[in-house]
């Protein structure tokens, strides 16, 4: 559940994330916390499918998680 958790915040650009210790927690949080992040990034391309360059529809992604996660 740790590497699922960890995998999530990686892939939204986090360098750095509190791991919570409670193992039962982490059960129920992860599943949640998967299925958003999916949601997000559908939106996050639904909206940057209109941007023609490449170099700049590849990099809003990750600033786009930057601003979501302050």
């Amino acid at each position: 559940m740790e590497a699922r958790y960890l995998k999530v915040w990686l892939e939204a650009g986090l360098d750095s994330i509190r791991i919570p210790k409670d193992e039962a927690y982490l059960g129920e949080v992860v599943p949640e916390l998967e299925s958003l992040k999916q949601k997000i990034d559908e939106v996050f391309e639904d909206y940057l499918g209109s941007i023609l360059d490449p170099r700049l529809r590849q990099h809003l992604p990750h600033q786009l998680w930057q601003e979501a996660t302050k």
